[in-house]
This record gives C-alpha cells, sequence and structure tokens, in this order.
C-alpha cells in the first residue's frame, strides 16, 4: 500500500551517453509516448559537438599557430577527435534517482505473481475478489511490454494512464519530482560547499545537458547529467583540452576512485540537503526482507507512522536547537561566503585573464593572417642569416637526440639513448635531452659560422643576425660587419631576429611554400600574367593581321582564279563554236565534195557529150566528105561554107555548156572556201579576184564572144585547109587527112584562152 514518502533512497550511477535518447528525439521501449509530456530539458547546450567544437576552437587554433608543421595539425572537429580516441570519452553521463518504484514510481505498485496467486487461492477459498482488485491495484509491466512489442501502442497506452499512481504514491511521486527539479538547479548553480570548498560538479567540467525522465512506466523520475570534463595546464599539445583524470584532480578528486567520490559528495552534500529540505529522509538500500502478510504489514505500517511522527518530533527540535545557533552559524556562513566571494573573485580574474589571453590569441592569430596574406601577396624571400640543416646532415650526436625530442621516431629513438639521459625507472629524461639538443646545436651553428641554433621537427636553424637587421638597430647604425658585434650582442640580436624570421618561415610553411627557397608573390604572378596576357594579344594581332593577309591573297588568287576560269569557259565556248563551225565546214565540204563528185561525173558526162558530138560529128563529117566526094565537083566553096556552119553550131553548144558549167563549179567552191574556211586573208583575195574572173567570164560567154571566138578560129583553120587542099585541088585528102575535130586539149596555137 502506498504511504507519504518519509524516507527515500538517493541513488547516482554513471550512464551510458545517449544524445538522442536523453533529448527523446524517439520513444525508447522502456517509454511510454503518452507520458511524454512529462519529460522536462532543464539545461542544454545544443548538438554535443557543435558545442564541444566551439568551446575548444580558440585552443585547437592556438595550438596551430604554434606549430610548424602543417601535418601536426589539429583540426577544429576537436569533437570528432576526441570521441575517436581510446582513453578519453568528449562527454559523460550521470543518472540521479530518489526513491524506488514501491515509493514513488510512475505507475501502480509492480505486480507480483505470487501475491496473486496468493489472492486467487483465497477466492477460490471464499469466494472473495481479492484478485481482481490484486489486478486492478498493481502495474504489470511484462503485459504492457508485450502490447508495445505487438504493436499495440494505443492500448499500452490505455493500460498505463489506468495505472497511473494515485494518491499518496502519487504524492510521493510529485515530491520525488521536485527534489530533481532542486537537485537539477543546484548543479546547474554549482555553487561551492561552504565546509569542504567543494562544488557539486568540479569547476573544470561543462555541464552539457540535466533532462528529467518522467516517461517510464515502470520506473521511477530520475535525472540525467551529461559533462564534459575540462582540464587545463597540460605542458605538451593543447594547454587546455578534455581530460577526465585532470579535471577530477583539479576539482579536488583523486585517485582511481574519483568519480564514485564524485558521485558520493553528489549524494551527501547534494541531495539529502535538498531531501531534508522536503522531509524526505535517506534510506539506505540493502535489507532484503520477506512479504509480510496484510494485518503483519497495517502493523508494522503503524509503527512505522509512530517513528516518523517521533522524528519528526526529532525533526522540530533540532530545528529549534538549530535556530539557537543560527547567529553562530550565520557568521560562519558569512565568513564562508567572504572566503567564496575571494575565490569566486580570483576565479573572475583567472577567467579575465583567460578572456585576455584568448583576445590576445585572436589579435596574434589576426596578424598573423595578415602577415600570411602579405606573403601571398608580395611573395616570399627566405630571411637573411638563417640556414635549415636537416636531419641527414646533422652530427651523428644531435641527429639521434633530434629524433627522441623533435623526430617522428621518439619511440624507436629511446633506444639509442646514453644512460646518463634516462632516467632512474629507465624512461628517457626529455627535459635533460632538450638541454643536450640545444647545447650541440649551438655548438654545431658557432662551428659553421653562426651565432646559434634553433631546432624543430625540420631540422636544425642556424641563425645569426644580418647585417641590415643590425644597422636598423638604435646605436649600431655604423656597424660595418657582424664580427664586430660581442659574443652577447650576437646572441641577443640573434634571437630578436629568430623571432621576426619564424614567424615568417611559419607563414610560408602554412601556405604550404618550402621556407628555404623564394616564390613569387600574387602580384608578381599577376605581373606575369598580364605580361603573357599582353604577349597573347599581341600574338593574336599578329595572326591577325596575318590571317587579313593571308584573307587578301587568297580573295585575289581567288579572283585570278575567277578571271581563269572565265576565260577557260570562253575559251571553251570558243572551242565549242569552233567544233560547231568545223563540222559545219566539214559537213560543207563533205557536200563541196559531193559537189565536185556531181561536177566530175558532169565532166564526164561533158566528156562522153563531147566524145558522142566528136563521134556525131565525125559521122557528119564522114556524111559530108561522102556528099563532098558527090559534091565535090559542085562547088568547094559551098561544101566548105556549110561544114564550117555546122562546126561552129557544133562548137558553141560544146563551148557553152562545158564553160558555163566548169565555171559555176569553181564559183561555188571559192566562195564556201572563203565564207567557211579561215585559210587568211591572201587566200580570201585571191578567191575573191578568182569569182571576180570567173563571173566575168560567165557574163562574157553569155553574149557568146567565146563561142564565136573559138568558132572564128574553127574557120580560119578550115579555111586554110581548104585552102590549102584547093591550092593541090584535091578535096578528099584534105577532108580526110587534114581536118579532124578535137573535143578535148587545146592546141598550141589556141591562144591563152579564159
Amino acid at each position: 500500500m502506498a504511504q507519504a514518502l518519509s524516507k527515500a533512497s538517493a541513488h547516482v550511477s554513471s550512464g551510458d551517453v545517449a544524445e538522442r535518447h536523453d533529448r527523446r528525439e524517439y520513444v525508447p521501449k522502456n517509454a511510454d509516448r503518452s507520458l511524454g509530456g512529462r519529460n522536462v530539458i532543464i539545461h542544454d547546450v545544443g548538438d554535443y559537438r557543435e558545442a564541444i567544437n566551439a568551446e575548444f576552437r580558440e585552443d585547437v587554433l592556438a595550438y596551430n599557430a604554434s606549430q610548424k608543421r602543417v601535418e601536426r595539425h589539429k583540426s577544429l572537429d576537436y569533437y570528432a577527435e576526441v570521441a575517436s580516441s581510446a582513453q578519453q570519452e568528449p562527454v559523460y553521463e550521470f543518472v540521479v534517482g530518489v526513491g524506488s518504484r514501491e515509493t514513488c514510481g510512475v505507475c501502480d505498485d509492480p505486480f507480483d505473481d505470487e501475491e496473486f496467486e496468493a489472492a486467487q487461492a483465497a477466492d477460490r477459498a471464499d469466494g472473495g475478489h481479492r484478485a481482481d482488485d490484486y489486478e486492478a491495484a498493481h502495474f504489470d509491466g511484462r503485459r504492457w511490454e508485450a502490447m508495445k512489442a505487438e504493436g499495440r501502442e494505443d492500448e499500452a497506452s490505455e493500460y498505463v494512464q489506468r495505472h497511473l499512481a494515485k494518491g499518496l504514491k502519487a504524492e510521493a511521486h510529485d515530491k520525488a519530482v521536485a527534489i530533481l527539479k532542486d537537485v537539477a538547479r543546484a548543479l546547474i548553480e554549482n555553487r561551492p560547499d561552504p565546509r569542504t570548498g567543494r562544488r557539486p560538479i568540479p569547476k573544470g567540467f561543462k555541464l552539457m545537458m540535466v533532462v528529467l525522465h518522467d516517461d517510464e512506466p515502470c520506473g521511477t523520475p530520475h535525472l540525467h547529467v551529461a559533462v564534459c570534463p575540462i582540464a587545463e595546464g597540460y605542458s605538451r599539445g593543447m594547454r587546455r583540452r578534455i581530460g577526465l583524470a585532470k579535471a577530477l584532480e583539479q576539482g579536488g578528486y583523486k585517485g582511481k576512485g574519483a568519480m564514485p567520490e564524485l558521485y558520493e559528495h553528489v549524494r551527501q552534500d547534494v541531495m539529502v540537503p535538498i531531501m531534508k529540505a522536503h522531509d524526505v529522509g535517506r534510506e539506505f538500500k540493502g535489507n532484503h526482507e520477506r512479504h509480510l502478510a496484510v494485518d503483519e504489514f497495517q502493523a508494522r505500517r503503524d509503527r512505522e507512522r509512530a517513528a516518523e511522527r517521533a522524528e519528526r518530533a526529532r525533526s522540530e527540535l533540532a530545528e529549534v536547537r538549530r535556530e539557537l545557533h543560527e547567529a553562530e552559524d550565520a557568521v560562519g556562513a558569512a565568513r564562508a561566503d567572504a572566503d567564496a566571494a575571494r575565490r569566486e573573485a580570483a576565479d573572475t580574474r583567472r577567467e579575465a585573464g583567460r578572456d585576455l589571453e584568448r583576445v590576445h590569441r585572436a589579435k596574434r592569430e589576426a596578424d598573423r593572417m595578415r602577415a600570411r596574406a602579405e606573403v601571398a601577396l608580395h611573395g616570399y624571400e627566405p630571411p637573411a642569416g638563417v640556414e635549415l640543416v636537416p636531419p641527414a646532415a646533422m652530427p651523428p650526436e644531435l641527429r639521434a637526440l633530434w629524433r627522441l625530442t623533435d623526430g617522428d621516431e621518439g619511440d624507436d629513438a629511446v633506444y639509442d639513448l646514453p644512460d646518463d639521459l634516462l632516467g632512474e625507472d629507465g624512461e628517457p629524461d626529455l627535459d635533460a635531452a632538450n638541454e643536450r639538443v640545444v647545447d650541440l646545436a649551438d655548438e654545431f651553428a658557432r662551428e659553421r659560422g653562426y651565432a646559434q641554433a634553433y631546432v624543430d621537427g625540420d631540422g636544425a636553424w642556424l641563425v645569426t643576425p644580418p647585417l641590415e637587421f643590425m644597422r636598423q638597430q638604435d646605436g649600431y647604425e655604423d656597424v660595418e660587419s657582424v664580427d664586430e658585434l660581442t659574443d652577447d650582442d650576437r646572441l641577443y640580436w640573434s634571437e630578436k631576429w629568430w623571432d621576426e624570421a619564424s614567424l615568417r618561415i611559419a607563414d610560408a610553411q602554412v601556405l604550404g611554400l618550402d621556407p628555404t627557397v623564394p616564390h613569387p608573390g600574387i602580384d608578381e604572378r599577376e605581373a606575369a600574367v598580364e605580361a603573357a596576357r599582353a604577349d597573347v594579344e599581341r600574338r593574336d594581332r599578329v595572326v591577325g593581321e596575318r590571317e587579313a593577309a593571308f584573307e587578301r591573297l587568297a580573295s585575289k588568287r581567288r579572283s585570278v582564279v575567277d578571271a581563269l576560269d572565265a576565260e577557260i569557259e570562253a575559251r571553251r565556248a570558243e572551242a565549242a563554236r569552233l567544233d560547231t563551225e568545223v563540222e559545219e565546214t566539214r559537213g560543207w565540204l563533205e557536200g563541196a565534195v559531193e559537189h565536185v563528185k556531181a561536177a566530175d561525173a558532169y565532166v564526164e558526162r561533158a566528156k562522153a557529150d563531147a566524145e558522142a558530138t566528136r563521134r556525131q560529128a565525125e559521122a557528119d563529117a564522114e556524111r559530108t566528105r561522102e556528099r563532098a566526094r558527090v559534091e565535090a565537083r559542085e562547088g568547094v566553096s559551098l561544101a566548105v561554107g556549110d561544114a564550117g556552119a555546122k562546126v561552129s553550131r557544133l562548137v558553141a553548144e560544146f563551148t557553152s555548156t562545158v564553160v558555163g558549167n566548169v565555171c559555176q563549179l569553181a564559183f561555188a567552191t571559192l566562195k564556201a572556201m572563203r565564207d567557211n574556211m579561215a585559210l587568211g586573208d591572201e587566200f580570201d583575195r585571191a578567191a575573191t579576184t578568182c569569182m571576180v574572173t570567173l563571173h566575168q567570164v560567165v557574163e562574157q560567154d553569155r553574149d557568146g564572144s567565146i563561142a564565136r571566138a573559138i568558132e572564128g578560129r574553127a574557120r580560119d583553120v578550115m579555111n586554110a585547109a581548104f585552102s590549102k587542099r584547093a591550092r593541090r585541088e584535091v578535096v578528099e585528102p584534105v577532108f580526110a587527112d587534114d581536118w579532124e575535130p578535137r573535143p578535148s586539149g587545146r592546141s598550141r596555137d589556141d591562144g591563152s584562152g579564159l
């Protein structure tokens, strides 16, 4: 049966970090979604990764600025770096609870199978309803879990709502929630204990989240407290970083049981006073008593109530006594408050100092960024008077120690150390090794003509102040050589010069440049780019001019080619025309040949006709001779006259026919050759003259002058012949022997002809 909360257990235990679980970004198996509104996020810095990275950003930047080698820089995602480590966790979590399921649980008392079976047995004995009443008053967690596992979320939530804590248990539950909220406020305020000076949460711890969970039906209300342990004062690496053991030590907790000691401090010095303020005493668990019968349980409850009343009376008496000693306590509290104020003032001064240091670091980082920008913009020149000796060129002893102190082979180099650099435990004495490295490096630098040396991961930097640097210092303007300086001056000014030169070297290394060789800046590269661009533009202009010249030449060549093409086309046309004319001339010649052939045929026919005429004339002459013989005596003159007339007629016909046809054929041939054949001007003039002559011959033949001339000549020949014969007085011999017609050819006495 539920009762008022007068005593409760106070428990603090470590838990796994579950950021999404704590914020209830999902409903876990042991929670009911209908109770989600009872959860309270009391304190939350937000996403753990972002908060921790923001917390350590300045520390990471300061560490990276102190490292000369880029590969040693840390990532700004410091959370991921710590989370990947096997020694540390970025966030630790513990759980704070009050009471138990029986005293202040979220739901009714837990269901017990033995008690339920006993109630069932009693019901069977007397027919009662104890089992039903027991089932209605107790929460069966297994039944609720089965409903959730089967996907019956609504039914499971309804079951939880029916069995939420009621009556005195509900009051006890609410009191436990109030206690936990006060504990959360105390953890957030984190004020030091007046008696011990220790805080609920060590000062170096950063409180990440405080959340109240009250949605687990099988549990009690409880707090999840997440912290990030931050420690300071590391000599190597980051000066301020996550470290649980050192943070606990700086908070006043030492030894291997530091975390349990912290938990006990939270229980005893934080929770117990708050529980007392709510009239709840601390109950220590560990007694495993048997279950009591109902009447025994009621009797025990009565005794416990009486004891509680007595306890309250004693508490009231103690309160009176406290009030009596309040004045003394007030004085002690005032002193404690003054001490706390002084401590807080000291803490404030330290915080202000750290803030100022962060401001200085930020300013130095800004200066370094500006210097790096200057290097990137204007270029880099290796500082004068500085020489880097790589590890391979170091003296053997210096290199062996360098491998331990600055090289990447520290673990392996331990075995090469001399015994005087090993501690009593056999571990290397790094301080002694570093001093030995400094001495050996300085000795090496003096042997090389330098003032001193600085050793880092790159090797040994040999440094001496350059003359130009010395002349810029007050009182050293007239220095002619660095050798004039005393040893102390050389050491002092080499340190000053190295302070400046090392920053320039670091800037070059941050930019990924080799600090031992010069590098052009952005302005030089831009000038080179501009010169290259101007050269490209000049070449473009030359190329453009050449292209224009090539275009003009190509245009001229195209015009010449076009003219040649036109001339070729014209000549082709002329050749085609000449071919046409040749074809026409060939046709005409072929026609002329045909005409000549026809003329030849005509001549042959004319010859045949002349031959026939000759034969006819011979026949006529024969007949004439015959008649002449007959008529010889009738008179030679008559016979000759008739014969002459007939000869005249035959000659006239023959001459007219032959001359006309030949002249016509010759005229047509010459005309065609002149008009259609390009045989030259001389031929054309000769042909024209011949054609005129032929035309005149034809015209003369029309009036019979040629025939008359031939006829006259024939008559003269005949008269001469007849006269000769007459003188001989013989007619027949004349006709038979001396006169014969000549149809073809001409005698030597015929004259020049046409």
